[in-house]
């Protein structure tokens, strides 16, 4: 009898690589814990609430990422999972309708992992597409270096600052150490906990500054402003773009939904040569 399961498995890959792929953000953070996964949590309640299908995925190897922090529930890792062969849906939490949330892996990747076990876990990561137009990734570069795997290395990447200037410094040198790993990527930048006007002088301070001395451009996705029910929606697990859709903050998620959806987006390259470019990075 005729052995299928070679062939069989070949066009399941086949399938995976020639779809289309989501749009990957990743999110590094210069604000409060809260406040990141307020912006992670209700991003992706807005573009669920467009149309979407959302992954959140924590890479942050931190007690206060989205998955570890909000839910601390959440079961297997995904590394794990591809490690021992097993379904990835065993690593996934439904978060709310259209979003499902995962954590990356309960280890560094770039010192403890082999290359066989990085393509190991990038292939998994690939199988997650047919669920998720977008994935939104916990990123926190002083912990990890998550981007040594090629689906996130040609991630788009939002950077989140408030206008106190330790947060400005801090989300500057981000995008500066970004630039070391990802050559010349641009960046969005969103304010959070500010008025339009705080906002639009920290986006032309920093956008000049990235221009003249990183020669890479930052695009504004506006800003979110100071709300406690915002906060408190995230102590608890929620989006206010949920609970309360017409709060001013609510508002604000919805336009960048909306500004997101509509922007241009560069197709990611997986063939072999892309991928050792981005595991060099």
């Amino acid at each position: 009898m005729l052995d299928n399961r070679g062939l069989d498995q070949a066009e399941g890959l086949r399938r995976i690589l020639g779809a289309q792929q989501p749009r990957r953000l990743a999110v590094l953070s210069a604000v409060s814990a809260s406040h990141k996964n307020a912006v992670l949590l209700n991003l992706a309640a807005a573009l669920v609430n467009a149309g979407s299908a959302v992954q959140l995925l924590d890479a942050s190897q931190t007690s206060t990422g989205i998955a570890t922090h909000a839910f601390p529930a959440l079961g297997s890792c995904l590394l794990s999972v591809a490690q021992q062969g097993l379904n990835h849906e065993l690593a996934l939490r439904e978060q709310a309708p259209g979003v499902r949330l995962a954590q990356l892996s309960r280890m560094p990747l770039r010192d403890s992992l082999q290359a066989d076990e990085l393509d190991m876990l990038s292939l998994l990561l690939r199988t997650l597409k047919p669920d998720s137009n977008y994935w939104l990734i916990d990123i926190e570069l002083e912990q990890d270096d998550p981007f040594v795997l090629p689906e996130i290395a040609q991630s788009e990447v939002i950077v989140l600052t408030s206008t106190a200037a330790s947060s400005i410094k801090r989300a500057y040198s981000q995008i500066k150490a970004l630039q070391a790993r990802l050559d010349k990527r641009p960046c969005y930048l969103l304010v959070v906990g500010a008025t339009t006007q705080q906002a639009e002088l920290v986006q032309q301070n920093m956008a000049q500054a990235a221009s003249r001395y990183l020669e890479i451009t930052l695009t504004s996705l506006g800003s979110i402003p100071a709300d406690e029910q915002l906060l408190q929606a995230e102590s608890m697990g929620r989006a206010l773009v949920s609970s309360q859709p017409q709060a001013e903050a609510s508002v604000a998620f919805r336009r960048m939904a909306t500004q997101l959806m509509s922007s241009i987006q560069g197709m990611p390259d997986f063939s072999s040569a892309g991928m050792a470019a981005a595991r060099r990075a």
